[in-house]
């Protein structure tokens, strides 16, 4: 059984294909902080831009795939979403 790809972030959907520290929050859901530290610990890779920290859009995606829970259940991929109390 071949691992299935998520296309978390699709090139239709947004206006550029880099984002901007607050734009990556937004789109993680995540506060400023949050994103800086995931920044900081090099959870997400960016681009340095003077000191800016810029996030290109496979990075970003890059990093959700890596985070994304998939459980199986009768042989139909959900997103195990449980862990922040929403349910599946």
């Amino acid at each position: 059984m071949s691992t299935p790809t998520l296309e978390v972030l699709p090139a239709a959907e947004f206006e550029h294909d880099i984002f901007t520290t607050e734009e990556a929050a937004k789109i993680l859901r995540v506060g400023r902080t949050t994103m800086y530290n995931l920044i900081g610990t090099r959870q997400v890779q960016h681009i340095k831009c003077g000191k800016k920290a810029l996030i290109p859009r496979i990075y970003l995606q890059d990093y959700i795939e890596k985070n994304t829970v998939m459980c199986y259940n009768d042989g139909q991929m959900k997103i195990d979403l449980s862990c922040c109390g929403k349910g599946a």
